[in-house]
């Protein structure tokens, strides 16, 4: 078995819980974790073409890149989109998306490029503006994992 990631951010959920009931039930906490060999990744793939990126990167997880009151990691000026009221966000995505309109049915491009904000409705602020910038219509497909109740093959 193959487990990824950071795991003081993947705590479980937990209705109701506390924190410690959290950390009570992490991965790290199960019994087979003394037998768990760790092995630590020393090149981030997603930041290979980025050495400033990965450099930052490296520093956050070494626990060394400067902070600002102990608790926001500080970023390079050359990576930090200021502030600058409601048109702040569409100058994010057009630094992000440049020229999207022409190249709004080209995925390589699209899958290329993203916009990571750990809050859902900010998520769905900036998908909402993004559509609206597509030349095309917006058409909504609709899914279902599972049919309650389907006597009738619908």
């Amino acid at each position: 078995m193959i487990l990824g990631g950071d795991f003081r951010q993947v705590l479980p959920v937990i209705k109701g819980g506390s924190f410690g009931e959290q950390i009570a039930r992490s991965v790290s906490k199960l019994t087979f974790w003394p037998g768990v060999k760790i092995i630590h990744l020393q090149q981030n793939m997603r930041s290979q073409q980025d050495g400033e990126f990965s450099q930052i990167l490296m520093r956050i997880g070494d626990g060394v890149q400067h902070t600002i009151n102990g608790d926001f990691v500080e970023s390079p000026q050359s990576m930090v989109i200021p502030w600058k009221g409601g048109q702040s966000l569409y100058y994010l995505i057009d630094s992000i998306f440049p020229n999207m309109i022409d190249h709004a049915n080209d995925a390589n491009y699209m899958v290329g490029r993203a916009i990571i904000t750990p809050r859902n409705v900010d998520v769905d602020k900036i998908n909402e503006m993004l559509i609206g910038l597509f030349p095309s219509e917006e058409k909504v497909y609709t899914s279902w994992d599972s049919v309650d109740d389907d006597n009738h093959n619908l």
